[in-house]
């Protein structure tokens, strides 16, 4: 409430925070019998964020969605571009939020249930730190309308499209960290962009077509070598691409 905590705002690649959240978060929903479902986009997505406030704020969120879930039921995240923001929602399957509390839910010190038989515990803070940050990032947070069992909390920032730097370099991984890492390497000489798996990368290649290479890392190595093959056989359209 200070202002004194410093943020860093400045162009993510938000696909990649919501994986290393949502990685990071696993283990405390496997402890509690939640799985954590994260639908990943096929593109890369960014948007104007301090990635470490938003780190925080997934794992304010996360943490409440798995609280609140029944062991056995999954905690879903999606992503998607709607104009001018990025939308990250996280689905939970919980028993819902009264409709007289939701007026308060992201003040301070807010329980639904502020009695010493309460199920869940906590201070009350992680929604209301959360919709400071959220806004102190230029973004927001709320309650999207749903029908049935379950809450769904929404995460809006600002959809930056990035301006293109030096040649295309698309990267496939299904490890998020190593995309991470190429990424922070490579940005500041080219445009990279990461792709979670084969299907997405093909998604990325019809839409932009031409890189200059293209980094592979699998698990699997009959299906690395079939995707390098079908780069080939589209070396082509791919131009001097590099496999």
């Amino acid at each position: 409430e200070g202002n004194r905590m410093p943020l860093s705002v400045r162009t993510v690649n938000i696909g990649q925070l919501v994986a290393e959240a949502v990685s990071a978060n696993q283990g405390y929903g496997h402890g509690r019998g939640i799985t954590l479902v994260w639908d990943a986009p096929a593109v890369a997505c960014t948007a104007m964020a301090d990635p470490d406030r938003f780190l925080q704020v997934m794992a304010n969120v996360l943490s409440n969605a798995i609280k609140h879930t029944p062991c056995g039921k999954p905690v879903r995240i999606t992503l998607q571009i709607q104009g001018p923001q990025v939308w990250v929602d996280i689905a939970d399957e919980g028993p819902g939020i009264a409709p007289e509390f939701r007026s308060r839910l992201f003040e301070k010190f807010s329980q639904a249930d502020s009695s010493d038989r309460r199920n869940v515990g906590g201070t009350g803070l992680g929604l209301y730190i959360s919709r400071m940050l959220m806004e102190r990032m230029g973004g927001s947070i709320g309650l999207v309308p749903r029908e049935g069992i379950g809450t769904v909390f929404r995460l809006a920032l600002r959809h930056v499209v990035p301006r293109p730097v030096g040649d295309w370099i698309l990267c496939v991984a299904s490890d998020m960290q190593l995309s991470q890492r190429l990424v922070q390497w490579l940005g500041p000489i080219a445009t990279v962009e990461a792709a979670q798996n084969l299907a997405s990368a093909r998604t990325l290649l019809a839409q932009r077509g031409r890189p200059a290479m293209v980094l592979a890392h699998t698990q699997s190595q009959g299906a690395a070598d079939q995707f390098c093959a079908e780069l080939r056989r589209m070396a082509a359209a791919l131009g001097r691409a590099h496999v």
